[in-house]
């Protein structure tokens, strides 16, 4: 399981170098014991987090962003848990997409603001076939992602159906326990969803709009 863990991770951070794009990166500073991450998750992130810790020794980070590149996300969970760091998305902060992955690979995390996931999507176009071989690795990438830091494949799935690059999924940090496992065996395990659970937990483009915007 390690050898295919570090085969995933590899994967990971070759396509954060193959996926990146020119979006305004994110504001990533220390502030008294916490490193504040705020904006756009984009490819360099990894290597600056990484040397904030190295240098400064601190493991704390506090998340505030709309998402970014996909694989970073994946590749900033993995740096997370390598680094056994704490994550926090503080009360009025938001945490969606890219930014929402990394938060699952906290040692610790703390949720008080809003979290949501949506399935990766891409503005390219081109041939069906090709498509349908980026979301089977994508699919891969994801599914071993989410037994890694130990969460159901319900989850997985549940965001592939009902969001979109719109409409995104939000979780409180009950909801994350709740799709949780405490061993391999029930990573394939789905529990039943109340009446009304996903309806209300959909953020569509306008409720995520006036989430960035505070309002």
């Amino acid at each position: 399981m390690l050898k295919m863990v570090g085969w995933f991770t590899a994967i990971v951070l070759l396509l954060v170098y193959a996926t990146s794009s020119m979006t305004q990166a994110a504001s990533i500073r220390i502030v008294g014991d916490t490193i504040l991450y705020d904006g756009t998750v984009q490819k360099n992130d990894v290597k600056v987090i990484r040397g904030m810790v190295e240098v400064s020794g601190i493991k704390r980070i506090s998340l505030n962003s709309p998402g970014g590149v996909a694989m970073t996300g994946y590749a900033l969970g993995y740096l997370f848990r390598e680094l056994e760091m704490s994550v926090v998305v503080p009360k009025g902060n938001y945490c969606l997409s890219a930014c929402a992955t990394a938060f699952l690979g906290g040692k610790e995390k703390t949720l008080e603001g809003t979290l949501g996931f949506h399935v990766a999507w891409s503005r390219q176009k081109g041939e069906y076939s090709n498509g349908m071989k980026a979301g089977q690795r994508l699919g891969a990438i994801d599914a071993v992602y989410h037994f890694e830091m130990g969460y159901t494949m319900q989850m997985q799935y549940v965001v592939s159906v009902v969001t979109d690059s719109e409409n995104f999924l939000l979780l409180s940090a009950e909801d994350l326990d709740f799709l949780s496992f405490d061993v391999p065996e029930d990573f394939t395990r789905f529990n039943k969803l109340e009446d009304q659970w996903l309806s209300s937990r959909i953020s569509g483009p306008l409720r995520t709009y006036f989430i960035i915007e505070g309002v």
